[in-house]
């Protein structure tokens, strides 16, 4: 996932398994490893903790790292504005990053073009828009990358992206 925000700046976060995941962000050489998690009101997870470091310090929140920064989904949508299937960059495997990300709004086409890593499958952007770079994207790819007023609309009445309407 690729994330802006005015504060934090660019981030690149990859969810992996077994609630693993990792930050590559401009503040940090490093990758940050942590440890995501879920909260559920209803039916379906509405909050996702990101937990990053032990005792780390976050110079941007103030914050010590292994507290976790928890957000309601739809807000972590919202900061999404692309995304990517797997561990594009290998952030799971590596322990510097790449190289320092900029404050700057950039692209996951142009990370992977100075990481010389291939696109092997489709980038999903705001609103939707596919990128070519390998098959198409399931129906809950593309519901995930859709900012929140549209990710509403296209779930459907069951809550589950997977099912035909």
């Amino acid at each position: 996932m690729m994330l802006h925000d005015a504060v934090q700046g660019t981030q690149v976060i990859y969810l992996g398994r077994s609630n693993k995941t990792y930050l590559w962000h401009g503040s940090s050489d490093q990758i940050i490893a942590g440890r995501w998690s879920t909260r559920t009101l209803g039916t379906y997870p509405d909050t996702i903790c990101l937990p990053y470091g032990g005792s780390d310090y976050n110079p941007v929140t103030g914050r010590p790292g292994r507290d976790p920064e928890c957000q309601h989904v739809m807000k972590l949508l919202a900061l999404t504005y692309e995304q990517v299937d797997g561990d594009l960059f290998g952030l799971a495997t590596r322990g510097a990053a790449p190289f320092p990300l900029g404050a700057g709004r950039t692209t996951i086409g142009d990370l992977a073009s100075r990481t010389g890593v291939a696109l092997t499958g489709p980038v999903i952007g705001d609103e939707g828009i596919v990128r070519p770079g390998g098959p198409q994207p399931t129906r809950a790819q593309m519901c995930m990358g859709l900012k929140p007023d549209m990710y509403a609309r296209c779930m459907d009445s069951d809550g589950d992206p997977n099912t035909p309407q």
